[in-house]
């Protein structure tokens, strides 16, 4: 567990640094020090700790849309019991993360994506098992001088996904929502979650 330390360490930065990879590769540290030290980790409150402390570190960031939609989205995942079919848990896991970040997605962004919950379920998978594995291949053989050999399939890929996604996220703008509004929608998305 603590050879995986440094690695998950490395995620966050080889992820591009963003809120959301040190908020995943934190998560991991911790998990991995419960770990060796006998202890079974809490997703619940591995995410709790992630978020504070990514907070010290960056507390300019801490509030910054990404870092607030990946914890949300982070605590709607770690606080429910999943279904056993993958298809369900897929169903269940996109439409609770729609439900909890749509008052900070309408709030942040004035527009909520109506096929959101399709999207993330036909192309996270993608992404997951398709593409993040290829990006690896591809860099693996960039780095060998032999890059030419998957650039192809690996530009077809993530240009489609990427185009899947930009067709999907479409929305209406909404106008800007009063405090008592937002309020009244996180109230509502606690609810449905509930």
């Amino acid at each position: 567990a603590i050879a995986g330390v440094p690695v998950a360490f490395a995620f966050a930065l080889l992820a591009g640094g963003g809120p959301s990879a040190w908020r995943a590769s934190l998560m991991a540290i911790l998990a991995l020090v419960l770990r060796a030290r006998l202890r079974r980790p809490s997703p619940t409150a591995l995410a709790a700790a992630a978020a504070l402390i990514f907070a010290g570190m960056r507390p300019n960031e801490a509030t910054r849309p990404a870092f607030l939609l990946s914890i949300t989205a982070t605590a709607a995942i770690v606080s429910v019991r999943l279904p056993t079919s993958p298809l369900a848990a897929a169903v269940a896991l996109s439409w609770r993360t729609t439900v909890a970040t749509a008052p900070l997605v309408i709030w942040c962004f004035l527009s909520l994506p109506p096929l959101a919950v399709a999207a993330n379920v036909l192309l996270v998978p993608v992404g997951s098992l398709l593409l993040v594995p290829l990006a690896f291949a591809h860099a693996l053989l960039e780095g060998v001088g032999c890059g030419g050999l998957t650039a192809p399939l690996f530009i077809a890929v993530s240009d489609g996904l990427l185009a899947c996604a930009q067709h999907l996220s479409l929305g209406s703008a909404l106008p800007p929502p009063s405090i008592a509004q937002g309020l009244l929608l996180a109230l509502g998305a606690t609810l449905l979650l509930a």
